[in-house]
């Protein structure tokens, strides 16, 4: 939610969608808000890491962008 700006306005638990592959590996879908602030952003990848032991579990996401003259020059660079 951070490298799409999104810690402010917010979205939807369903904006966000972890699906398994039939390889067992397992991605991010972005639906509604969450999937037009990524393509604002110029978002092409975003790569998950899951793990959970006992009662808890954590995840994190990185969000790759392409560097274009059609992305928005106020949004962040990741590097």
């Amino acid at each position: 939610m951070k490298a799409l700006q999104l810690a402010d306005e917010g979205i939807a638990w369903t904006d966000l969608e972890v699906a398994r592959q039939p390889s067992g590996d397992c991605s991010l879908r972005l639906n509604g808000a969450a999937q037009r602030a990524a393509e604002r952003a110029g978002t092409y990848e975003l790569a998950l890491s899951l793990s959970h032991e006992g009662d808890l579990a954590t995840a994190i996401v990185v969000a790759q962008r392409t560097m274009s003259s059609e992305v928005h020059d106020d949004l962040p660079v990741f590097s």
